[in-house]
């Protein structure tokens, strides 16, 4: 099997993108057809910030005709795309196609295929492509509390009454091995006993990023929760306390606190 590599850098990370085709290496075998085929896949730029993802795909007409060429391009969960164009012979040719979701886990792969449709006598095995983007990242995390920024009188005032959590504390150095586990100190100042009260954190879409399991706190009394994120987590990640069951009868209170979790490592799979 032919294989080509490009390493690309991803938000501080390095990733290896190995592109395949069903040809084989004996030479011999690559004279079944002419027309259209690709040559590469590999992504347009070398930084990857978040967001969508750019892939560029060389075509090639190895045939002394010119042909009008379709390419198919499927990303996950951006589904199908196809651009169609005239080459002429011998032509070389770069498309661009856009996988519109991107990574939302810096620890999964994605898997692209592009398929050359039409332009090519060559059979579907010899003219399919395959790329996967498989980054391994290490991670740095930091929380923040708004009420670091307001008068401690003010604080007072808007805690007084109700369930509140302390100062978020990052228990570790995320990586794709070690996800991100985190502890806050949960404090019950209303005259209700919180039951089943769950911790969460959430991504910048609401998606949740993990949780803490159900725990109760008398009136008055306090506890140290911890939990971890799920694999990959990065990102702006909102920090809350839930009451499913609505025990507190509305005395909770969320200050808005996060945690930026950012790709730092270099590493390569």
């Amino acid at each position: 099997m032919m294989r080509s590599k490009a390493w690309l850098v991803l938000a501080g990370t390095v990733a290896l993108v190995w592109a395949t085709s069903a040809q084989a290496d004996n030479a011999a075998t690559l004279v079944t057809g002419f027309g259209a085929s690709i040559t590469s896949m590999k992504q347009q730029t070398s930084i990857y910030a978040g967001g969508p993802l750019t892939i560029r795909i060389d075509v090639h007409n190895d045939g002394n005709q010119p042909h009008q060429v379709q390419v198919a391009f499927f990303a996950p969960s951006a589904g199908l795309s196809a651009q169609t164009i005239d080459m002429k012979p011998e032509e070389n040719r770069t498309l661009q196609f856009i996988d519109s979701v991107g990574f939302s886990n810096l620890c999964r792969p994605r898997d692209y295929t592009a398929q050359v449709m039409s332009g090519t006598s060559r059979p579907v095995s010899e003219n399919t492509r395959t790329a996967r983007v498989a980054p391994s990242c290490t991670f740095s995390a930091k929380s923040t509390n708004p009420w670091n920024q307001m008068s401690p009188d003010r604080v007072d005032a808007v805690k007084t009454g109700m369930l509140w959590s302390s100062d978020i504390k990052v228990e570790n150095t995320p990586t794709c091995a070690q996800n991100l586990k985190i502890e806050v100190t949960v404090v019950n100042h209303s005259k209700h006993e919180a039951k089943n009260v769950i911790a969460k954190l959430t991504n910048a879409s609401g998606a949740p990023e993990g949780q803490s399991a159900p725990f109760t706190i008398a009136p008055g009394g306090y506890k140290a929760v911890t939990f971890s994120a799920d694999q990959g987590a990065f990102g702006k990640l909102g920090f809350a306390l839930v009451d499913p069951s609505n025990s507190l009868a509305g005395a909770l209170v969320n200050q808005g606190m996060t945690v930026d979790v950012a790709a730092i490592g270099v590493a390569a799979q």
